[in-house]
């Protein structure tokens, strides 16, 4: 049996050994990770203070932690947290861990916004009727299938003169963007409610003017072959049907429902689907606008645009009861 490390660089190391005969891309770096964590301290801490003993209560969880991430946990579910584009996030196995890709989809969707309308002052979803805070703020964005909340929160961090709605069909997923919205103080930015894609957000006579989705994108037949650290998460946060497509056509399909305004759409993609979502846009009257690549230079982030018959469509259909033009964006 290998010895118990008894300090804080013995415990880096030995983590470091188990992680890298396990296989794990990075043994070193997730090591020291679980160390901080353990110790609840920074990521360094093994090099602040090498020599620093380790109690046995903590040489205890770092073993355990080693061997739950061996056995192909992800580490964001032994520490409980990812950063999503400067937000410190809870991740739970209820929630897909957000990846640096689809920081993409805010980047995309804050271009749309600052096309429309530049920053403006803040609005708080406490402080007003729904109806008097649509018409104050510069525009009415929903993510649809939230998770964690990353997109929805990222976005009223960085636009808090903008209404964010944010759905999903599962109430534990919903339950960990709430306590994320709370503890970053962005409660009384984000609405979250429950239920399967645009029906919560149609019931409740939402219009919004942008729709931003990471969907379930991983066709039926890849989902054994897999990583295995992507195989703890949720199954219903990757399955998109025989295709991988099923949550695209249900969005194109569905979004007429709840859209106003500008009318637009911002997706991440899975490898190569950006030839076939395209076609399903246009397929429901949508114009591919742009289409963004990953650090990868892989195609990744598809923004859809409207074209005018339909924004007039909507636009008849719902009065245009906030009062403001619909224009299309491109």
């Amino acid at each position: 049996m290998t010895p118990a490390p008894r300090t804080r660089m013995q415990g880096a190391l030995w983590g470091a050994r188990r992680l890298d005969r396990a296989g794990v891309a990075a043994p070193r770096a997730e090591a020291e990770g679980l160390l901080a964590h353990v110790l609840s301290q920074p990521k360094h801490a093994c090099y602040l203070e090498p020599d620093a003993p380790l109690t046995a209560d903590e040489t205890a969880r770092l073993r355990s932690l080693v061997a739950r991430r061996a056995d192909g946990v992800p580490l964001q579910y032994l520490t409980g947290t990812e950063t999503f584009r400067g937000l410190e996030l809870e991740v739970t196995p209820d929630v897909l861990i957000p990846r640096p890709e689809t920081e993409g989809v805010v980047d995309a969707a804050l271009r749309v916004l600052a096309e429309r309308r530049p920053a403006g002052p803040p609005v708080k979803r406490h402080q007003q009727a729904a109806v008097e805070r649509h018409q104050q703020a510069a525009a009415v964005v929903a993510d649809i299938g939230t998770g964690s909340g990353c997109l929805a929160l990222a976005l009223a961090r960085v636009r808090p003169d903008v209404v964010v709605y944010a759905t999903d069909c599962s109430a534990a997923a919903l339950a960990v963007a709430e306590r994320n919205a709370r503890r970053l103080g962005l409660a009384d930015r984000v609405t979250f409610l429950c239920g399967d894609l645009f029906e919560p957000l149609a019931r409740a006579g939402v219009r919004v003017d942008l729709v931003v989705s990471n969907p379930p994108y991983v066709a039926d037949e890849h989902l054994p072959t897999l990583q295995i650290e992507v195989r703890h998460e949720p199954e219903s946060a990757l399955r998109g049907g025989v295709d991988g497509l099923h949550f695209y056509r249900r969005i194109v399909a569905e979004a007429g429902s709840v859209l106003a305004a500008c009318a637009g759409i911002v997706v991440e993609l899975g490898y190569g689907q950006a030839d076939a979502v395209g076609a399903l846009a246009r397929g429901a009257g949508f114009d591919v606008a742009r289409i963004d690549p990953d650090f990868q230079r892989i195609p990744r982030v598809m923004t859809l645009a409207a074209p005018r018959p339909l924004i007039d469509a909507v636009q008849r259909a719902d009065g245009n009861r906030r009062g403001r033009v619909l224009v299309p964006f491109n």
